[in-house]
């Protein structure tokens, strides 16, 4: 047992043939008899502040590669006819639950204008969530984080996408969706892009078109 003992932190040994109780994690224990190590002290913030940091979230859908299918008959990628999204299948995936979805609009970033940036900032104050994810279009994504920054300042907005589309094989999108979701649960408030694996603040969230990738 005693390499147990070196790969947990805040126990000590039990008398020899004293029976104990061994804390596996915060929901199940096992009794083990002898010389076995016993929790003696569980930082009590670990799970109070797991708590804290399961909070509603709504997920705005507005587009952009991370949604687009290869439109067969004019050998392109586009949206599907139906403008339906992605979205909901790529959380199933990663067995994610609980995000509400919103669809407000399926459009390439590269044709947004104020007046498509309005209706973003629109549904994130109506929404009443204070986690809002946004994802987009990577060619303007920057230029909407910034024009939204002043927008909520008492929400956390987290955009995101994708260099390539969930429907063809290897998309980045799972994986930047991932850390988007997670971000708007632990950043604070104000408005951040999560690309590449990177949390960039509005004013630093830029794409490198050279590199296909963001850098601050």
């Amino acid at each position: 047992m005693g390499g147990l003992t070196d790969l947990l932190p805040h126990v000590q040994r039990a008398p020899a043939s004293k029976r104990a109780k061994f804390l596996c994690d915060p929901f199940h224990s096992l009794e083990l008899t002898d010389n076995v190590v016993v929790p003696v002290h569980m930082p009590p913030t670990d799970q109070e502040q797991l708590g804290q940091r399961v909070k509603d979230l709504r997920i705005l859908v507005t587009g952009g590669t991370i949604d687009k299918v290869h439109d067969v008959a004019n050998e392109c990628l586009g949206f599907s006819p139906e403008d339906t999204t992605h979205i909901p299948e790529m959380l199933r995936l990663g067995r994610c639950h609980f995000p509400t979805i919103d669809v407000i609009l399926m459009k390439d970033s590269l044709y947004f204008d104020d007046a498509d940036r309005d209706i973003i900032a629109a549904a994130v104050a109506n929404a009443p969530e204070q986690q809002i994810v946004i994802t987009h279009g990577t060619a303007t994504m920057g230029e909407t984080a910034r024009f939204l920054a002043d927008k909520a300042p008492d929400k956390t907005i987290v955009l995101t996408g994708a260099m390539r589309p969930f429907s063809l094989s290897v998309s980045d999108g799972e994986f930047n969706l991932g850390g988007a979701v997670i971000a708007a649960q632990t950043a604070g408030a104000g408005v951040w892009g999560v690309m590449n694996g990177r949390v960039f603040a509005a004013q630093d969230l830029i794409k490198n078109t050279d590199l296909g990738r963001f850098d601050a």
